[in-house]
């Protein structure tokens, strides 16, 4: 790996640029040429890996092959498998791997949900067998209920010491533009809950969760050695005395009410318990 400058490396001929800007997926790309959506401290976390055990990979998020080209080049993994929402295939990256005959041993799979539990344990199942994963890297929607869905049914396929990360977790607390009026993603549940309970099964459950690692792009989870039955849920794994550890509400300043909260839980009310709950919840409210 080569720097050229602090966001351009080249990696055995392919070059790969670092750009986070919204023009930066507008870049032109080729067979050895593509852009990546990765901080530098991001790519040096990733060649720290080389060379550890890191032989069976699973990445979620391919966007325009960046990090497909960067984990294939650093890690040189004995079978990468890397899956997409969109549907289109990647020319410029087909052409990639064609050339370098990596077609067998790096594989890529496009059209895939991220929270389509069912496809992913069948992709799994078909790419790697009954080998556990050694490696696995969420940089897909980076929405709670979609990466919590993927943690829950690829955590438990991880050998005990294997390593889950998770990538850009902190977008809730980023500064500028994702502060005004809530962000980009204020209709969503940051991701910052999922990172609490990954945290706190760290301390209830270490034969599940060994060690949590946060920084302010990545989240690295490593394995324990507990045996993982399917329908493993993240949310029910740690014990809080009682507790309840939950997100904030939104602070609507020049108002006493939070009101898109009281939406929110209004609309989960009644998709959970109808008109009846709604009712019972307001009359307990009122004190009759």
């Amino acid at each position: 790996m080569i720097w050229e400058s602090d966001t351009k490396l080249v990696l055995d001929g392919a070059v790969v640029e670092l750009d986070w800007t919204e023009g930066g997926l507008a870049r032109l790309c080729g067979p050895d040429r593509f852009v990546l959506q990765k901080t530098r401290e991001m790519v040096s976390y990733y060649a720290s890996l080389a060379g550890s055990r890191c032989q069976r990979v699973l990445e979620a998020g391919i966007l325009r092959g960046g990090s497909v080209v960067l984990l294939d080049q650093l890690l040189q993994p004995q079978h990468l498998v890397a899956f997409d929402l969109s549907p289109q295939r990647l020319p410029d990256l087909d052409a990639y791997l064609l050339h370098r005959g990596a077609a067998e041993r790096v594989r890529l799979h496009f059209g895939v949900d991220q929270s389509d539990t069912r496809t992913l344990r069948r992709l799994i199942l078909a790419e790697f067998g009954q080998e556990p994963l050694d490696l696995v890297i969420d940089d897909a929607s980076h929405l709670l209920p979609e990466t919590r869905a993927t943690f829950n049914t690829v955590f438990p396929h991880l050998r005990p010491g294997g390593l889950y990360v998770i990538e850009d977790w902190g977008w809730a607390h980023w500064p500028g533009t994702w502060q005004d009026q809530g962000g980009p993603w204020a209709r969503h549940p940051s991701l910052t809950q999922l990172v609490l309970e990954l945290v706190m099964t760290s301390a209830s459950r270490p034969d599940v969760v060994t060690d949590v690692l946060v920084r302010r792009d990545i989240v690295t989870v490593t394995r324990g050695p507990a045996v993982l039955p399917e329908g493993f849920d993240i949310s029910r794994s740690y014990l809080t005395a009682g507790r309840r550890f939950a997100e904030e509400p939104r602070r609507d300043h020049g108002s006493r009410f939070p009101l898109p909260q009281v939406l929110r839980r209004a609309q989960w009310v009644w998709r959970h318990e109808g008109a009846r709950g709604i009712a019972r919840r307001v009359a307990k409210r009122l004190g009759l």
